[in-house]
């Protein structure tokens, strides 16, 4: 879950920008400054945007996939010999409750 949210904040960064970006540079192209076409993102906002789509796709997967999937929630112990955190819809674990 960690890594689903730290992926969905590096994702806001440049959501953000675009939000208020995008409007006045439509606005400059329908004035017939198309140099304003060629204005590009820099190589960092690129790196950010593509860590954080990787950190929030595998978050979600890695998420999806232990509660989302009865054979890992069984109340049975776990390898380690503790119970295995059950599945349930609170977001606090519960230890063989």
């Amino acid at each position: 879950m960690v890594t689903a949210a730290a992926g969905t904040a590096l994702l806001l960064v440049p959501a953000a920008i675009s939000t208020f970006a995008i409007p006045a540079v439509g606005k400059a192209y329908l004035a017939s400054k198309e140099e304003v076409m060629r204005l590009e993102f820099p190589a960092s906002m690129t790196g950010a945007f593509l860590l954080g789509l990787l950190l929030a796709v595998l978050g979600n997967i890695l998420l999806g996939s232990r509660c989302g999937v009865p054979m890992f929630c069984r109340a049975g112990p776990g390898h380690s010999g503790r119970p295995a955190p059950s599945c349930s819809s609170s977001s606090a674990p519960s230890w063989g409750r």
